[in-house]
């Protein structure tokens, strides 16, 4: 199998990230194909996209010698060439071929990237040829002929030609546009033109004229399919609707003469200006510019707590000081904008997954997408893909009825799968929900009694028993399948979540579904974080991971083993005293006066004990390196000055070592 070697060059990289960008426009552009193909009239700008995603990879995967990856590129434009001129049919066996396409190029950029081997492509390059050979039979009877202009006639490529047949078709009307714009401002007048023709049908080409009025002026004629006239036309644009005459009476079979459309003109080269106005980044590059940035505010917080203890300053220096603290503070806000990525590449690759689920298992199922414009921190994007992929996956093997008992219980055959996120403060929230038969407790509970997670499983509180299915090892299915059954999948989920400051809860209804809600924070760079005093040393609490803070005294304690608890609201909750979870001498607490940070979920919650409250910050989060890797409840290191460097807690994990009877678990 072929090996590339790994070339960390800034050229390499900056290429490297094109091609994953091509590969996210090629999924994003393949969806949304799949999604409106079964309505069957295709939009030709959709399939178009397609086709431009593969040449685009196949032309920087060549320049970058990745042979593999071109080649298959290569045979994914030959198909998709056919299928934007109408030679092979789009229809499942197609869709099919496309999707497969994309998921092994994915494999071969991914292992490109790390120089490992790669696998065989033959197979998948077999299937394209194959669906290539599946053309259409040419027509019989020639299609009505559209008496356009020569100037139009000879400009028209065969893409194009063949966008006109099918509009023509399919009787659609054909309208010739006459627009004259000035050059100063032409860009954004023919794109709000075009806008609104869109709206309204389909824009078959766009050729540039020669002016004939005005020296200042470009001119365009467009060519439009639609089922009624434009109307509510800008001043200065002429339209005039193509008589389309009969066809000739005797056709030349096999010929599928389209119109007295001019063969030997050269298709027009186009130029395509981008239009994203955006800027690749590299990401450790933009990493190090977050680590200055947060530096430079550390300094400007030190300086500012010298000028505030000065005993005689000038009123100026304390305004510039005031002035470079809140420049400093948009700087980091705009730098962390850089980060932020629409959840919509996520939701491209369920889609995927689902229709691959869907085919496989002979299952009918929907997947509806809401909140894709919702941006989170690209390192966070990276690592939720597999949690989202299981939890998709959990939901149709466990939760989603087969199509007879979904009869039974009256709904309808086709299972839906919901996911949906938005934005609450400074966190994100998903939801993956079901309208399956929902989570069978009284399975749960007898599974875990089986594996001796309980004793009494009868006893035990609905939210708690929910709580069982992220065990390790936990599942209540009885076949090993290829979608579950394994004895992994909602606990890898919960330790992916964990690991990325979010939090996991779940609820569900018999008979009505399952909803799996996950937490997580805007972004891992910087942290608003709450500064609290512990036995002498000051730690770190994500201000999104607290849900209260109440001051406490000795007397509001709870005994219950040995250990404090602390009566809240008719709810009991136990508390946590750092230096002893992580085993340093501690102080005893029945003298203890301070604060109980609230934190966890609905159902298991802990109370972290403080001596003091320092403040709030915006912090940039720093990695602690393999050394402390293993460091239960420790997120990673905070500058709160030029010269004071703190911890910051991983408050779920200090709940989920507590709960399982960790460190934090005896005092």
């Amino acid at each position: 199998m072929p090996r590339y070697d790994h070339d960390h060059s800034p050229g390499i990289r900056d290429s490297l990230a094109q091609v994953e960008e091509i590969l996210e426009k090629l999924a994003g552009d393949l969806a949304a194909l799949v999604l409106v193909s079964g309505e069957g009239n295709v939009p030709s700008p959709l399939i178009n996209a397609v086709f431009r995603d593969a040449h685009s990879l196949k032309g920087v995967a060549g320049m970058l010698g990745y042979t593999e990856v071109s080649g298959l590129a290569h045979g994914l434009e030959n198909l998709l060439e056919l299928l934007r001129l109408g030679k092979s049919p789009l229809d499942a066996v197609s869709l099919e071929i496309l999707e497969a396409s994309l998921d092994h190029l994915s494999l071969l950029v991914r292992l490109s990237c790390r120089g490992d081997a790669l696998p065989d492509s033959s197979l998948i390059l077999k299937r394209i040829a194959a669906c290539c050979a599946r053309t259409i039979s040419l027509p019989t009877f020639l299609p009505p002929v559209p008496l356009l202009p020569e100037r139009v006639a000879a400009a028209l490529n065969e893409f194009e030609k063949h966008r006109l047949a099918e509009s023509i078709r399919r009787g659609a009307r054909l309208f010739l546009l006459h627009a004259s714009f000035l050059l100063e401002s032409f860009d954004k007048e023919i794109e709000n033109l075009m806008d609104g023709l869109k709206s309204r049908g389909e824009v078959i080409s766009t050729i540039p004229t020669p002016g004939f009025e005005r020296d200042d002026a470009i001119d365009f004629d467009i060519l439009v399919a639609a089922d009624e006239a434009p109307g509510a036309l800008p001043s200065g644009i002429t339209c005039e609707e193509i008589p389309v005459a009969a066809a000739p009476a005797h056709p030349c079979a096999g010929e599928p003469v389209i119109s007295p459309l001019s063969t030997s003109s050269p298709d027009r080269m186009r130029s395509e200006r981008s239009g994203s106005g955006t800027v690749r980044v590299d990401i450790r590059a933009l990493d190090e510019l977050i680590a200055l940035v947060g530096e430079l505010v550390a300094g400007q917080r030190s300086l500012g707590n010298e000028v505030a203890q000065a005993i005689v300053v000038a009123p100026a220096l304390v305004k510039r000081a005031e002035r470079l603290g809140k420049k400093l503070r948009e700087l980091q806000q705009g730098v962390m904008e850089i980060r932020m990525v629409p959840l919509r590449t996520l939701y491209d690759k369920l889609t995927r997954i689902v229709r691959r689920i869907s085919l496989d298992e002979g299952r009918n199922l929907e997947l509806e997408l809401h909140g894709g414009e919702t941006r989170i921190d690209k390192q966070i994007i990276d690592d939720l893909f597999d949690p989202l992929m299981h939890l998709v996956r959990n939901a149709v093997d466990h939760g989603i009825e087969g199509a007879a008992e979904r009869r039974s219980a009256g709904k309808s055959e086709t299972g839906r799968i919901i996911v949906t996120a938005g934005q609450k403060g400074n966190r994100v929230v998903i939801q993956v929900a079901d309208d399956g038969r929902g989570i069978n407790l009284a399975k749960v509970r007898r599974r875990a009694a089986a594996l001796g997670l309980l004793q009494q499983p009868d006893t035990m509180p609905d939210p708690e028993a929910l709580e069982l299915i992220f065990e390790p090892g936990f599942s209540t299915s009885d076949v090993i399948s290829e979608l579950s059954g394994r004895g992994v999948g909602m606990d890898v989920v919960k330790n992916a979540i964990t690991a990325l400051s979010g939090e996991l809860s779940v609820e569900s209804e018999s008979g009505y579904g399952s909803r799996i809600i996950i937490s997580l924070p805007l972004t891992l760079a910087i942290v608003k974080t709450l500064i609290i005093e512990v036995g002498g040393a000051s730690y770190g609490v994500p201000v999104s991971a607290i849900q209260e803070m109440v001051a406490v005294t000795p007397e509001e304690f709870v005994s219950l083993e040995g250990n404090p608890w602390l009566s809240l609201r008719e709810m009991t909750i136990p508390l946590v005293r750092l230096d002893h979870f992580f085993d340093r001498n501690s102080a005893p607490w029945d003298d203890f006066s301070g604060y109980a940070v609230v934190t966890g979920t609905s159902s298991r919650r802990v109370g972290i004990m403080a001596d003091g409250i320092r403040g709030e910050h915006d912090l940039v989060l720093k990695p602690l390196g393999e050394l402390f890797s293993g460091v239960r409840g420790i997120a990673g290191a905070l500058d709160l000055s030029d010269d004071e460097t703190i911890l910051l807690l991983d408050p779920m994990a200090i709940v989920d070592e507590f709960c399982r009877g960790g460190s934090g678990r005896g005092f």
